[in-house]
């Protein structure tokens, strides 16, 4: 990156996401959205970034106005100079203008006035385009941070007041994924997935996701076929997947892993080149937004560590 450099940030925040539907057992939660632009210290190779991020603001303290909090925002960035095979070579790291920005931050907050709260705290902002366009190895840029809130919001729940967990149902969920496969193509190739579950409630707005994935997969028989053949079937992919995801009002965070009983990559590597062995182990990272019965999701599934593709999609909660 060529040595340190600024973030510039400004945004607009607000009280919890509780509503008539979907609540949170802790009212000082906040959210909000900011927008950001960093010069990236090497405007030869990558230029400035310009992203806009909603996020969560999770208290850690719970019934403290003073506390440490924790804030997860994910959104979209524009990166000035990416990878470009002709006039940009050496920047291999990001390939495409467009990419998506997530942001964790660890923070103590507390009031300097009566109008005007200050943060101190560190974190991590990590830019990527989900394989979307390669290369996609990524920037991770750790940061100090101190800033300013003014106007102080009311909180729209009392501290004591507890709210259950939505009950336990079946789901149907359909994502839809690009990616592209050669570093440096523009050629992408879709991924189709649908998946049948169930959600187990637990308490304080936890749950437990049990699902079966189908994937059908485009890139798979454009992939490195040296002394393999490979079957119409093999453009499937079946797995198991487990989910853990906690809500805070109608956002949803949930992680979760998954193992291909079905899948070609026993045989290829993260690359596409042959090998006997290669992982079935998939990873997967969302951020759930929910009206009632559906609910939408942006997720990133990944693979042996790497990005294998982002994923966009739409679920239905059985009644």
């Amino acid at each position: 990156m060529g040595g340190t450099f600024p973030i510039y940030e400004l945004g607009l925040e607000f009280p919890n996401l509780g509503t008539k539907e979907f609540k949170t057992n802790h009212p000082f939660h906040k959210w909000g959205i900011i927008v950001n632009f960093s010069p990236l210290s090497n405007p030869d190779l990558l230029g400035f970034s310009f992203g806009v991020l909603p996020y969560l603001d999770i208290n850690l303290g719970y019934k403290s106005k003073k506390h440490l909090s924790f804030r997860l925002g994910s959104g979209l960035a524009y990166i000035q100079n990416p990878f470009d095979i002709k006039t940009n070579y050496k920047n291999v790291v990001i390939g495409s203008h467009l990419n998506n920005v997530t942001d964790i931050q660890l923070k103590y907050r507390f009031n300097l006035t009566s109008k005007i709260e200050t943060r101190i705290g560190f974190g991590i902002q990590h830019y990527s385009n989900g394989a979307f366009m390669r290369p996609n190895h990524g920037l991770n840029i750790p940061y100090a941070n101190i800033g300013l809130k003014y106007g102080l919001d009311k909180n729209v729940n009392p501290a004591t007041k507890k709210y259950k967990s939505d009950s336990s149902r079946f789901y149907l969920a359909l994502n839809y994924g690009s990616k592209s496969l050669v570093f440096g193509s523009k050629k992408r190739y879709s991924v189709y997935n649908i998946a049948l579950g169930y959600g187990l409630a637990l308490n304080k707005n936890r749950y437990f996701h049990f699902q079966l994935d189908v994937f059908y997969d485009l890139s798979i028989p454009n992939l490195k076929k040296d002394n393999y053949t490979i079957k119409p079937n093999d453009s499937f992919i079946i797995g198991p997947f487990v989910w853990y995801e906690k809500r805070y009002g109608n956002v949803g965070l949930a992680f979760g892993s998954g193992y291909y009983i079905h899948s070609i990559y026993k045989t290829f590597n993260q690359d596409g080149s042959f090998k006997n062995k290669g992982g079935r182990i998939y990873n997967r990272g969302s951020i759930k937004v929910y009206f009632k019965h559906f609910y939408s999701a942006i997720s990133i599934k990944a693979r042996a560590g790497v990005a294998d593709n982002l994923e966009i999609g739409i679920g239905y909660r059985f009644k």
